[in-house]
């Protein structure tokens, strides 16, 4: 039997003793109970959800602290060990060159270091200053031995000629990488 929403108990039937009226009154009690039931249990849901919720901001925030503090660490590792070189530099001024070595060596395995550093191997400066020497070195033979001045395409074979002989494939790699992020 449904029972509207609305509907009013009719309080002097029920106190009459009308069938009826008591029936109808005992259909709504259990109704109600079950709405009550019904609410306990979707409270107990919602307690058992928050309570999972708390659980996983609990585990998300031991992931994020955890995260935190590795990275913490690594900062403070890469901190300490620019300091100790840094420091080996000030104690130990002989180490210098060997760093510069080093830091040359890896700007030409990876020549984006280049201008990331503003260091070139020693290598890859040398075989230009030779290369550009050896072209000052043959426009200062041609000048003596000849009245005719080089046009631009033998002057640019010239120094191109020069610059692949004096430089090896990684010294080339590092120049041409230069020249791209300095648009010549």
């Amino acid at each position: 039997m449904a029972i509207a929403a609305v509907e009013r108990i009719d309080v002097e039937a029920i106190l009459r003793d009308e069938r009826a009226a008591l029936t109808l009154h005992q259909v709504r009690a259990e109704h109600q109970a079950e709405l009550v039931k019904e609410r306990v249990n979707a409270a107990n849901e919602l307690a058992k959800a928050n309570d999972k919720l708390a659980e996983l901001g609990r585990q998300a925030e031991a992931a994020n602290n955890a995260s935190l503090v590795k990275r913490i660490y690594v900062r403070l590792g890469l901190l300490g060990s620019i300091a100790a070189v840094v420091a080996a530099c000030v104690f130990f001024p002989v180490l210098i060159p060997i760093f510069g070595q080093l830091l040359g060596w890896l700007v030409s395995k990876v020549p984006k270091l280049a201008g990331a550093l503003g260091v070139v191997s020693k290598s890859a400066f040398d075989s230009v200053v030779k290369g550009v020497g050896a072209v000052r070195t043959s426009l200062k033979e041609r000048a003596s031995t000849s009245d005719r001045l080089l046009g631009d395409t033998e002057m640019l074979k010239l120094v191109d000629d020069e610059l692949l002989k004096s430089t090896d494939a990684s010294d080339r790699k590092l120049i041409e990488s230069r020249r791209a992020v300095l648009a010549v």
